[in-house]
């Protein structure tokens, strides 16, 4: 990604020496112009490109970090007209996880992250044509189409790392339209709604077979796990308080589990969630999951609910809220 940068920001200096005079400009947080740079939010280096008489503007932080490129009609920068690209900051943030060699709950901190967000064009001032959405990878996340500055046309979703078509419709004057299809990883519709002005007419739900090349026989404990994991809690006491932990399990194709996340929560502290976390990574082998092919990796999400200490193991309605990534159509 950082060598992608680079050469984005050589590709723009090349660029920018084929223009007339570069002109900079300092624009605080009311977006007016201002001489002072030390009351400026940001600034943009603009210059006339006689190629296609447009007037290319560069927007910057107060830090040199490019966040916009794009053209306009116009010196005065009213009126967009040519590609726009934008990109985006993350904010550093701590990462907490569990350390199985340790034993210990750990955090690490996930550096910010510098990458393109967004790509489209305009035409005399209104978004027209394909403007696309991407994640930190740089894979696609969105396509939306524009006509005349209204989102009308084709719109689609794509998983992060298979860059598949998950969800594909039509908008027309910002309202969903027609057919609209939600697909399984292998391209099959899984569910076809109907809308008019927005509105949902009818769904259809269709059947899914898994082919047998991707069918999976579950990893199964081969004892009373429930039971053991109650065992290993029953000293935990909340006093009452309706809480949840979540913890997000692989079974290695050893049949040893894994903790791969689980949901930080205030209320309870680190000696208390490593009770948990412990006695899932002590808990004795399942036997693993299986294909046609041999034995393979399994994700396996478990619930603990207090004050009752139910214990969940699997996909229920309520873990799917929190493990599933959610590809619905956007506005």
């Amino acid at each position: 990604m950082l060598k992608h940068s680079f050469l984005v920001l050589v590709l723009i200096l090349m660029s920018l020496t084929g223009h007339s005079q570069i002109k900079r400009y300092y624009i605080n947080s009311n977006n007016e112009i201002v001489a002072d740079s030390a009351k400026a939010e940001f600034y943009m280096k603009v210059g006339y490109d006689q190629s296609d008489s447009t007037w290319k503007m560069h927007q910057y932080t107060m830090k040199d970090t490019l966040m916009v490129i794009g053209s306009f009609k116009d010196e005065q920068l009213e009126v967009p007209h040519g590609k726009f690209t934008i990109f985006k900051i993350t904010e550093p943030y701590p990462m907490i996880r569990y350390d199985a060699a340790t034993r210990r709950i750990v955090t690490d901190q996930e550096p910010a992250k510098y990458y393109i967000a967004t790509t489209g064009y305009f035409v005399n001032g209104k978004k027209d044509g394909e403007w696309s959405d991407y994640y930190l990878s740089g894979n696609l996340q969105f396509v939306r189409t524009w006509t005349n500055g209204e989102l009308t046309g084709r719109y689609r979703s794509y998983g992060a790392n298979s860059q598949k078509v998950l969800v594909e419709g039509d908008y027309v004057n910002g309202s969903r339209e027609g057919v609209w299809n939600t697909y399984a990883s292998s391209g099959v519709v899984l569910t076809k709604d109907i809308y008019k002005k927005n509105r949902l007419l009818n769904t259809d739900n269709y059947s899914y077979e898994v082919p047998a090349e991707e069918r999976v026989t579950p990893a199964k404990a081969g004892y009373n796990f429930k039971a053991y994991l109650s065992e290993a809690i029953k000293r935990i006491n909340f006093g009452g308080a309706n809480l949840q932990i979540h913890v997000g399990v692989e079974i290695s194709e050893e049949g040893k589990l894994i903790v791969r996340s689980f949901n930080p929560n205030p209320k309870i502290n680190n000696e208390t969630m490593l009770v948990v976390l412990n006695a899932i990574a002590d808990a004795p082998a399942w036997k693993p999951a299986f294909n046609n092919k041999g034995v393979v990796k399994q994700e396996l999400p478990i619930t603990i609910s207090f004050p009752s200490r139910s214990i969940g193991v699997g996909f229920n309605a309520i873990v799917k809220d929190i493990y599933e990534n959610r590809f619905e159509p956007m506005q």
